[in-house]
């Protein structure tokens, strides 16, 4: 992992050509990484884990962060002492002592109120948290940051970018017999097929029922 002023220098250096910031400010940068890290997390988002403690309803809220279905990809168990009760996701029976939870909005319904000193635990996945510091890490895998890179690339020279730059460089000549009369549409158009085929050479991250898969639930 590398932090987010190494990553920004990368970008600048090798896909914006922008080392001196002449184009785009630092804080359009933080935008640019964001809304990357967010679309790829349609490829392989991020694992995590959420403790609840003292849970004394029947209603949790969905973690904010969640990026996939809980009931198709997430993971819901109570642990006690060295105990794990794991939570099925269903539509509640009429007489059941086993607890069991829906998702209904922005809420997880549960079926009975957990044991009192009982900790939830939510397995679950989330989009790539959005760095804020030159210090905060890049969490994404490392495999994909060049994708990410030229993600990035085609959101610079979107509408936020092209608002607030002279791009000559990229400037089209109807003169040149060039048949794209948008140059910097091109090269956002190239950017991303670079982002295509850098995370085509990766499988797509598989989330049904993925904790399932490891004999959990």
């Amino acid at each position: 992992m590398i932090t987010w002023a190494e990553f920004r220098q990368q970008l600048r250096r090798s896909v914006l050509k922008d080392i001196d910031e002449i184009t785009w400010t630092d804080d359009q940068a933080l935008d640019f990484i964001g809304w990357a890290l967010d679309t790829f997390s349609a490829h392989t988002a991020m694992e995590k884990e959420l403790l609840v403690t003292g849970v004394t309803g029947t209603t949790v809220p969905v973690p904010s962060d969640i990026y996939d279905n809980l009931e198709v990809s997430g993971l819901l168990y109570l642990r006690k002492g060295g105990q794990t009760l794991y939570i099925d996701s269903r539509e509640f029976p009429e007489e059941t002592s086993h607890i069991s939870y829906r998702t209904w909005q922005n809420v997880i319904e549960l079926s009975h109120v957990p044991e009192t000193g009982s900790t939830l635990h939510i397995r679950y996945f989330s989009y790539w948290p959005h760095p804020l510091l030159d210090t905060d890490l890049i969490l994404a895998p490392q495999w994909s940051y060049p994708a990410l890179t030229y993600l990035v690339g085609s959101f610079a020279l979107g509408p936020v970018g092209i608002a607030s730059a002279n791009i000559n460089q990229w400037k089209d000549r109807t003169d040149s017999g060039n048949p794209e009369h948008n140059a910097l549409r091109a090269q956002q158009k190239w950017f991303l097929q670079m982002y295509e085929q850098e995370i085509a050479r990766y499988p797509k991250q598989n989330r049904s029922h993925y904790w399932r898969r490891d004999g959990h639930g």
